[in-house]
């Protein structure tokens, strides 16, 4: 019997191990078939998406070659028009016999300002001529201006813009030295404008819009005299000093549509370089500065006219990027040459780099022009000596001879020069330090002034004083402001120039925007910030405000037509600025976007503008710095602002990769993945057209070159997938 046991373990083992066998022949053959069919599936699934990645590839390359091939046919009509509206103004001014020289004619103009510099250093001019050749300078400049942003011109050269950036100093001090002028002939013919109350000397013009013009003179010396108030638009009070009483003293207040002063402060001029450009350098004393930026003051124009050709090649170039869909893709090199690209960690710089390339560390009580402005521009104080007056003996009238310039009178112990010697280069001379309050034996000056008509106050201003290198807040006492007055009175130990200095970025970051079509080369932009909230209406290549109506201080601009950087600037002088410098970010808290994401984005909106109406999202400012995230609808009938919300908006992904997102604003998380059917496209533009109908794609393509420019730069000055 126990061999039998044996035989049967055996056999039992032998059974065993031919099923473990079997098993394992089975599973090896199943692993080798799933091998076979996952390999065979991957190579299907490798070779549909080389088929759809050529796909996407050829389409990339056919939209953006229709796309630059579009910018190009806008580039030669906007050419056309705008060699065509050149021909016509100087035909205009031909046949005007206009007194004023052609600012485009270097022969003539610089005939033109030697002439005046010559009869002005003669003092041949009546004080009629004086304010009337003032008012000319000012038009002059504002003709300058336009040349230099190329208003409906053709884009000026780079010896264009060095010759009327040049010039624009010229003209300002050829109109300080006739306003020095007319004050020298009004205070050595005092008697002829008595004042008949006071009996005193007493002058007050608005020559021209933003120029305020007062002077009193102090001729018959009245020890009772308590103050003195100019009934302008300034409606300027001050309280005499006693020592002031019975002084051969004269006060002068102005104030100027332009600054010639804070340019010459070191915080004036930003330090950053606009991406994709190169600095310029100006080595006159007098230089506006170097870098675009979209302020209220004189020199923030000039500041953007040097780098703003480089600007448009920027925003041409990057229109419709042609980059490669897919960069995972790609070599080595090719992936690490495009990350440079993208992040900015080039020579020319980032726009968001902190802290901007030789930023200087400021004195406690210095003002950063990066950060404020002047409200309305300087406001000249000045305080001047009286020179002897005529007298008449028999119809014989003497007249002492007098310096034939204008001479500062000391108080209480400091030397001040009129404001023509300041801008002058060879004189210029550092001014002795403002007196802090209280350090003078001499009383204050009692001053109280009224806010700026044309000016949006949403906070206090702060008080600055002018000190011959910078604006200084030290020197002032007692200070109260009553916005709701809008008056302002303090104390002050000295007679220097004055500002008002005022959040530059007040309005910023955005609350919300919106871009929407109103028909045919018609477009509407709202933007809404902390302060105010404006409406625009463009239609062509003109822009006009709309809204809003009840703030007094945009009055004057509201509903009168204008190009649109006329009316970016009529705004920012006005206070309500959106307009943000190159280094805003370092004063408003925002997400920055990549330079060239961000232009691309614009100029696809600019070209849709018609048929599509566009919106901010909450997604955006958390996307990161390569994709941005805003709404889009098609507006076949106007929408109105009621029914914004109504609308059916779709998200959309502007970048490297544009393309229709299936989240909402109500949704509980970003996701950047596309919608089931959509495809990706290289540029915003081709996305929305993608999905358009053909009544909106009509409505796009009949939209005139001259509009889609007017509304690239509102945009590209507006920045509002930045600072929103």
């Amino acid at each position: 019997m126990p061999p039998k046991k044996a035989s049967a373990k055996a056999e039992k083992k032998r059974a065993e191990a031919e099923r473990k066998a079997k098993e394992e022949a089975e599973a090896a053959e199943a692993a080798e078939k799933e091998r076979l069919e996952r390999e065979e599936r991957e190579a299907i699934e490798r070779e549909e998406l080389e088929r759809r990645k050529a796909e996407e590839e050829a389409r990339f390359l056919t939209e953006t070659a229709r796309i630059n091939e579009m910018l190009e046919q806008h580039r030669v009509v906007l050419d056309d028009w705008k060699t065509k509206q050149w021909e016509e103004k100087q035909w205009s001014n031909y046949t005007s016999c206009r007194v004023l020289p052609d600012p485009s004619s270097v022969r003539a103009f610089n005939t033109y300002l030697s002439l005046c510099e010559e009869r002005c250093s003669e003092g041949k001019d009546d004080i009629k001529d004086t304010f009337s050749k003032t008012q000319d300078y000012i038009k002059l400049c504002s003709e300058i201006k336009d040349l230099l942003h190329g208003d409906g011109l053709p884009q000026p050269s780079e010896a264009d813009i060095a010759r009327y950036t040049a010039s624009l100093p010229r003209l300002h001090k050829l109109a300080l030295a006739q306003l020095d002028s007319a004050t020298l002939q009004y205070l050595q013919e005092s008697e002829k404008y008595v004042d008949t109350e006071t009996y005193n000397m007493r002058v007050e013009a608005s020559i021209s819009q933003g120029l305020v013009y007062c002077l009193w003179g102090n001729v018959v010396k009245n020890p009772r005299l308590k103050n003195l108030s100019f009934q302008d638009e300034l409606k300027f009070t001050l309280d005499f000093p006693k020592p002031l009483l019975l002084a051969d003293v004269a006060i002068r207040v102005m104030q100027l549509p332009f600054d010639l002063l804070s340019p010459l402060s070191p915080s004036y001029s930003c330090k950053r370089s606009p991406p994709g450009t190169t600095t310029v350098s100006k080595s006159s004393g007098n230089s506006e500065g170097d870098t675009p930026t979209n302020q209220g003051d004189e020199g923030a124009e000039d500041e953007e006219t040097v780098a703003e050709p480089e600007l448009h090649q920027t925003e041409k170039e990057v229109a419709a990027p042609s980059v490669s869909p897919h960069t995972e893709n790609k070599d080595e090199s090719a992936e690490s040459q495009d990350q440079v690209a993208i992040n900015g960690d080039t020579e020319e710089g980032s726009e968001g780099s902190d802290p901007c390339e030789g930023d200087e560390e400021l004195e406690a009580d210095e003002v950063n022009l990066r950060a404020f402005l002047p409200a309305c521009g300087p406001i000249i104080f000045e305080l001047l000596e009286m020179p002897p007056q005529p007298k008449t003996v028999n119809n014989w009238t003497f007249r002492k001879v007098v310096p034939s310039h204008l001479v500062p009178y000391k108080y209480p112990a400091e030397v001040f020069r009129p404001l023509s010697s300041v801008t002058n280069e060879e004189e210029q001379v550092a001014a002795p330090p403002a007196p802090t309050p209280g350090s003078s034996t001499w009383p204050p000056i009692i001053v109280s002034m009224q806010l700026p008509d044309r000016f949006v106050f949403r906070e206090e201003p702060q008080l600055a004083q002018w000190d011959g290198e910078k604006w200084r807040t030290s020197g002032f006492k007692e200070i109260n402001c009553n916005l709701e007055g809008k008056t302002i009175s303090f104390q002050i130990f000295s007679f220097h120039p004055l500002a008002l200095m005022v959040d530059r970025y007040s309005n910023m970051p955005y609350l919300s925007w919106s871009l929407i079509p109103s028909g045919i080369n018609h477009t509407i932009l709202t933007l809404e910030g902390p302060a105010i909230k404006v409406t625009v209406e463009i239609k062509g290549h003109q822009s006009t405000l709309v809204g809003p109506t009840d703030v007094a201080a945009l009055r004057h601009i509201l509903n009168h037509t204008m190009s649109a950087r006329q009316l970016i600037q009529a705004l920012s002088s006005a206070g309500a600025d959106f307009f943000p410098a190159l280094d805003a970010d370092k004063y408003v808290s925002v997400a920055p976007k990549h330079h060239i994401v961000e232009m691309s984005v614009y100029q696809s909106m600019a070209l849709a503008c018609c048929g599509v109406a566009f919106q901010w999202s909450r997604w955006n400012s958390g996307a990161g710095t390569e994709i941005i995230v805003l709404r889009a609808v098609q507006a076949l009938v106007t929408p109105t602002t009621q029914d914004l919300d109504q609308l059916d908006w779709c998200t959309y992904v502007g970048g490297r990769r544009n393309f229709r997102v299936a989240i909402s604003e109500d949704s509980a998380e970003f996701s950047d993945d596309a919608c089931e059917g959509c495809e990706v496209h290289p540029s915003l533009y081709s996305a929305l057209e993608h999905d358009a109908s053909s009544q909106t794609k009509d409505n796009i393509n009949t939209t005139s070159p001259m509009h889609c420019e007017a509304i690239k730069h509102w945009l590209t000055s507006v920045k509002m997938l930045t600072f929103s």
